[in-house]
């Protein structure tokens, strides 16, 4: 079982400040006490987006679970959904989608064997090519910003993909050996 490491995340306060005194006046309106954000420039921008001044508020950083069941929002309030809460077929078919894209159509992606190769030869060839398409479907994902790694840390070196990268590889060497011979 993973363990779990520690992430980052901030909440802004509005405050004021007479020259002598600090106030904290609490959360922006819109803003639910378990909702915060993956950097502090995604939370400036919410400020911007929904019409406060930045300066107004300080940021506060938070870890693991200062708050309890944080939710991570991006600049304009919708929810990141989290990884975890994917299901191993939904990742795979995301892992799949993103090769898919990569590679502009499944017919680009078929695999011709080489003269000089033997049949095993080959098919380690196309696995070989299939996991280095999957491995980069994974890291855009990670880099993306669609989904929420927190529960990993926000460490891509975690591997929150599991099952489903094998099924995701399996999937990509049946679309580049469709219509092979064996």
């Amino acid at each position: 079982m993973l363990s779990k490491l520690s992430f980052t995340y901030y909440q802004p306060d509005r405050y004021s400040d007479d020259g002598t005194n600090i106030e904290y006046l609490g959360m922006p309106e819109g803003l639910f006490s378990y909702e915060a954000f993956r950097s502090e420039e995604e939370c400036i921008a919410w400020l911007e987006n929904n019409g406060y001044e930045p300066g107004d508020f300080t940021i506060h950083e938070y870890c693991d679970d200062d708050i309890e069941g944080v939710t991570i929002i991006d600049e304009y309030g919708d929810v990141i959904p989290k990884i975890e809460d994917l299901s191993d077929e939904e990742i795979k078919d995301l892992l799949t989608d993103e090769v898919l894209l990569n590679a502009g159509s499944i017919d680009n992606l078929h695999a011709t064997r080489q003269s000089d190769e033997t049949e095993d030869q080959f098919k380690d060839r196309v696995y070989g090519v299939a996991l280095d398409e999957v491995n980069a479907a994974i890291e855009s994902l990670e880099e993306s910003g669609d989904y929420d790694f927190s529960s990993y840390g926000n460490n891509p070196d975690t591997e929150w993909y599991d099952e489903a990268r094998d099924e995701a590889v399996r999937t990509v060497c049946q679309w580049m050996l469709e219509g092979y011979e064996v």
